[in-house]
């Protein structure tokens, strides 16, 4: 297992070769196409201006910090974690997104609904192949994800839920000053 750049933690030997073998070659963290796959699908997925004011240029007065802080202590409150792996040793289960059977013996990722966590506990279950961003339809890096309305989302996406991002800069806009905002319906640009 040393020789992948990223495993899922909690598996041994055998179960992480299990869960790469759902995926490409390319996809897969252990030859170099694979490692740098790996790391542009999460620089991709986990934009740095979406972890931390330090990365965003524009957020100058009280109001954007405020509305900034807001956003990612809610995001962390209520949305973002790292799913977990495992074995399924006797359940029967069915995966959330393909809605076929996750066969007893086999691994698959779990993530939860921390908005629902009190009130409506469920578990959200899928083969590690299903385990992607409902906006790009990408394997969610290192299983890092974020979930609204029972649908899983990168970061990025989940940002893009509640703020639209400029188009050349690449950050949220908080507001669109100083940003070139892109919509998509209707097809049109914004520059402030």
């Amino acid at each position: 297992m040393e020789n992948y750049d990223w495993v899922p933690p909690c598996l041994n030997e055998l179960e992480v070769e299990e869960f790469f073998s759902h995926f490409p070659q390319d996809q897969v963290p252990l030859e170099q196409l694979g490692i740098n796959n790996r790391k542009k699908y999460l620089f991709h997925q986990i934009p740095k201006s979406d972890l931390a004011i330090e990365f965003n240029r524009f957020i100058k007065n009280d109001s954007t910090k405020k509305s900034f802080y807001d956003f990612l202590s809610n995001r962390s409150l209520l949305a973002f974690d790292v799913a977990l792996c495992m074995k399924n040793s006797h359940k029967n289960l069915q995966c959330n997104k393909c809605h076929f059977q996750i066969l007893i013996g086999t691994v698959y990722v779990q993530a939860m609904d921390k908005k629902n966590v009190l009130s409506n506990y469920k578990n959200f279950v899928y083969h590690p192949n299903c385990f992607k961003c409902s906006t790009c339809e990408h394997f969610l890096a290192d299983l890092a994800y974020c979930m609204h309305n029972n649908k899983l989302y990168c970061v990025r996406h989940y940002g893009d839920l509640f703020r639209p991002r400029c188009g050349i800069c690449d950050e949220g806009a908080i507001n669109t000053l100083n940003h070139l905002v892109l919509f998509s319906k209707p097809y049109s640009l914004i520059l402030d």
